[in-house]
């Protein structure tokens, strides 16, 4: 079996970031601890957007990265808010709403995958500081999941 990586969006309510990412930790830890096949974990903060991450490109880098389907970066820097590095170097446009938070994890299959999430409404001892340490502090919920294989795998999932 292939490993798989699992990314969860968590909005976060505005004044609990610390209990949430305390909360985190104490989860994912436990669940590192008890769960076969999770090679690991990371809990990334959304800081804002890039305007030439997200492809806000002034003309023609903008149509250079549709021509190239993204696979060669455009030789003009300038976005819709200068050029970047010289007229910003922060992300130019912050985040809006509740603060967003994305848990990665790592699996050795499937089938790990499953019974590590499952593990985490199952036993009770996770589940209490699954809800009290993450649930609790959620502006919105259910969290949304992807399930990916990571990019330098076969790309032959199952087999």
């Amino acid at each position: 079996m292939k490993r798989l990586v699992a990314l969860g969006e968590h909005y976060v309510k505005e004044g609990e970031e610390q209990a949430f990412t305390d909360g985190v930790v104490r989860t994912l830890e436990k669940l590192k601890e008890n769960a076969p096949g999770m090679i690991g974990w990371m809990l990334l903060e959304k800081q804002g957007e890039s305007a030439l991450s997200t492809f806000q490109l002034a003309p023609p880098g903008f149509w250079e990265c549709l021509e190239t389907l993204g696979a060669n970066p455009p030789e003009s820097r300038r976005t819709n808010y200068g050029e970047f590095g010289k007229d910003y170097n922060t992300p130019p446009i912050p985040i809006g709403g509740p603060k967003q938070y994305l848990v990665h994890t790592e699996w050795e299959s499937p089938d790990t995958l499953l019974f590590g999430f499952t593990l985490t409404g199952v036993n009770p001892e996770l589940r209490r500081i699954h809800d009290e340490g993450v649930v609790a502090h959620l502006a919105r919920l259910p969290p949304y999941y992807r399930i990916f294989a990571p990019a330098m795998e076969d790309m032959i999932f199952f087999h």
